[in-house]
């Protein structure tokens, strides 16, 4: 199908479904782009080489860019714990990447980064992008921010992980979520 038409059905589906209010972040790569950055270089908690090309998921990968320093993350921490536990699996893959200069700050740093996830109990793999490649590729501009890509690798959702931050009982659109549960090819 033409990418316009599949873009501007994800759009239509995105209001049907109740994500049209979505205020998506800034972001460099527009929905209906390809993954950017597949073979840049990340680490993982163990120090070994690894890329999203070779982490990303069949059914959809999703990428947030995370911070274990950061006020806002720190907020999100339980309930991206949950939603690792529940949407995690095969072909369905959920990764965190901190891309924090980690000689600028050294809690950012990949070592630092396996011991934040191992003592917050973690399960999703957490990665360093030590050069911020995969972050500048991304457009990133802030932790916590999330991108969702289906099973083609192209871009269907970037923004907000729901829409309060700050308190987790306040949650009335949970955009991560909904945007990795409803099917929105289920008409293809």
């Amino acid at each position: 199908m033409n990418l316009r038409l599949r873009i501007l059905t994800v759009l239509a589906a995105m209001t049907v479904f109740g994500f049209g209010d979505v205020r998506a972040q800034d972001s460099a790569i527009p929905l209906g782009s390809p993954m950017p950055a597949l073979d840049a270089r990340l680490t993982d908690g163990s120090g070994n080489a690894t890329t999203l090309g070779a982490r990303r998921g069949a059914t959809y990968t999703a990428v947030l860019f995370w911070g274990n320093k950061c006020p806002w993350t720190g907020r999100y921490e339980d309930r991206i714990k949950l939603l690792g536990s529940e949407l995690s699996g095969p072909g369905k893959v959920i990764l965190l990447i901190n891309s924090n200069d980690s000689a600028a700050f050294p809690a950012e740093a990949a070592p630092a980064s396996a011991q934040y996830a191992a003592e917050k109990g973690l399960t999703i793999p957490y990665l360093a992008d030590p050069d911020s490649k995969v972050a500048r590729a991304f457009g990133a501009t802030r932790t916590p921010q999330a991108f969702v890509f289906d099973s083609a690798g192209t871009l269907v959702y970037s923004g907000a992980i729901d829409d309060s931050p700050g308190d987790p009982d306040n949650v009335s659109k949970d955009y991560l979520r909904d945007g990795l549960t409803v099917d929105l090819y289920f008409w293809f």
